[in-house]
Order: structure tokens, then C-alpha cells, then sequence
């Protein structure tokens, strides 16, 4: 429905992983990278849970809220 096609929105979505990583203190190494390949439907689905879990282990990690761990992020995105 925008104007952001899939594979672009796939890179958002993973630079917003790490910004994610890095506002929770956790390690990117050991945090696994959700599966993609299958259909750009199913990988944006995918990630999109993926990334709605990884906010609650960022925000447990740092120790904070979801709202904090959000916040956190968005200053890394716009830094």
C-alpha cells in the first residue's frame, strides 16, 4: 500500500534489528537472524513478528519498558 517495495522495506527492517541490538545491550553474534527466501510475503511476516519479539529481549536486556527500548532505538535511527 506505500510506496516502499519489498526488498527495501526487508533492509529497513533489518537495520532496524540492528539499532534493536543496540539499544538492548545484546549481542549481535548471538542473536539469530530471522529466516528470509521463502516468498517476499512471507519473509516481511516473518520478520515483522520477529521484530515484535525483539523489542520485548531488547527492552528486558536494557533492563526497561518497551516504550524506553522504542525511544532508545530511534535516537540510534536518527544519529
Amino acid at each position: 500500500m506505500g510506496q516502499t517495495d519489498l526488498d527495501e522495506a526487508r533492509a529497513t527492517m533489518l537495520h532496524l534489528r540492528g539499532a534493536l541490538l543496540q539499544a538492548g545491550r545484546m549481542d549481535a553474534h548471538t542473536e539469530p537472524v530471522p529466516f528470509c527466501g521463502r516468498s517476499p510475503r512471507l519473509d516481511m511476516l516473518g520478520l515483522a513478528s520477529y521484530l515484535g519479539n525483539l523489542v520485548d529481549r531488547a527492552a528486558s536486556s536494557a533492563q526497561c519498558d518497551r516504550a524506553a527500548i522504542v525511544e532508545r532505538t530511534l535516537e540510534r535511527l536518527s544519529a
